[in-house]
């Protein structure tokens, strides 16, 4: 018998005097899980290799406008939507702007009416003219001068058009600076900080909030170079303090390598869909080496943690067995790990191990029903 053997009868004799203990002590019923097979596999070789979350945008929003802030809508942790408004300035004096340039649009349209007359009027002086000359009332040199009037006023309307089309043109860009004086965010994120408050003055320019996106972040890693020609279509970007995994196929190679350390940049750009993933946190990504190895491999929905690291449940004869495990990297639904007493063919929790306790009964999901009677 080897040793391996051996510390399996051990383990399953402990865990079954614990199983007898636990029952006869009215310990927690029976619970229905679902079983995974442990493998010994053929699988790529893989590396892990550290880095850290950074925004995938990041905006200093800035003022357009000068003026004095009235309301600071947003503070630093605020999320906020696209369009949102963040920071209001006082829009007194630009009103007052505004209100003087729509007069001065006013009266340019009166003249423009003004001088339209005047045209008009023209046009029917040089028509009574034009008859009188074929009746011969006057003479030609009234009808030519009748007509450089009517050429003159027609040029004053069209002055007067410009200067109406130059005033209207002042009036929405005054009205665009008031709408300026309303500061928005440009896209969804949070505040992580703020570049102004109630009653400062902001200069043209000048940052009033910082804003990251959320939607999105990217994990930055850097990779040696002799891996970089094996890097796959996805990559698989562990969080630590959120004990999650990510598996991304948005991978960018950085042309900018160190020439000292011979790595490259990698950005792994990661869908954040639960809002937890933050700039800064640390990741662990497994990419592939191009090298081949046996490995023993899990269901990765096998794998818990807690304070101590990671642990499967297995079934030691029809009850729960903890074991502690070394989590490598995972690949398709499997994870590599060690452990070494954890062998292939041995059936391990992947469904409802969230809820069970050591030494607790198990009942199998998937078993086939036993047959009616007890037959065959």
């Amino acid at each position: 018998m080897t040793g391996f053997m051996k510390s399996c009868i051990v383990s399953l004799t402990g865990v079954l005097v614990l199983s007898a203990t636990v029952l006869a002590q009215g310990g927690p019923p029976p619970q229905r899980v679902r079983f995974g097979e442990v493998r010994q596999e053929p699988v790529a070789q893989m590396r892990q290799v550290t880095g850290e979350l950074r925004a995938a945008r990041r905006s200093m929003v800035a003022a357009e406008v000068p003026g004095r802030v009235i309301e600071q809508v947003v503070d630093e942790g605020d999320t906020v939507d696209a369009g949102d408004v963040l920071v209001r300035l006082d829009t007194t004096l630009a009103e007052i702007d505004v209100r003087r340039l729509a007069a001065e649009r006013d009266a340019h349209q009166a003249r423009v009416l003004e001088r339209q007359a005047m045209v008009s009027q023209e046009q029917r002086d040089l028509e009574r003219l034009q008859d009188a000359v074929r009746s011969g009332a006057v003479n030609t040199s009234e009808v030519e001068d009748a007509q450089i009037a009517l050429s003159a006023a027609e040029a004053s309307v069209a002055q007067a058009s410009a200067d109406l089309a130059s005033a209207e043109a002042a009036l929405s860009w005054a009205r665009e600076q008031i709408d300026k004086m309303t500061v928005r965010a440009p896209f969804s994120g949070r505040i992580v900080a703020k570049g102004s408050e109630l009653g400062q003055w902001v200069g043209e320019g000048e940052m009033v909030v910082e804003l990251v996106e959320l939607d999105v972040i990217d994990a930055w890693i850097d990779v040696p170079e002799r891996f970089i020609g094996a890097l796959s279509s996805s990559v698989t970007v562990e969080i630590a303090a959120l004990a999650e995994s990510l598996t991304s196929e948005s991978i960018v190679i950085i042309d900018a390598g160190d020439a000292l350390a011979r790595t490259f940049p990698v950005r792994i750009r990661l869908q954040n869909d639960s809002g937890l993933l933050r700039p800064a946190m640390s990741v662990v990504a497994s990419i592939p080496t191009g090298v081949g190895a046996v490995a023993t491999t899990v269901p990765k929905d096998a794998i818990l943690r807690d304070d101590a690291g990671t642990f499967v449940y297995f079934d030691a004869g029809g009850v729960a067995a903890p074991m502690r495990v070394s989590r490598r990297w995972a690949f398709s639904d499997r994870v590599v790990v060690e452990a070494a007493r954890l062998a292939p063919g041995m059936r391990v929790v992947i469904e409802g191990n969230e809820r069970i306790f050591p030494g607790q009964p198990l009942i199998d999901i998937d078993a086939p029903a036993p047959t009616p009677g007890g037959g065959e």
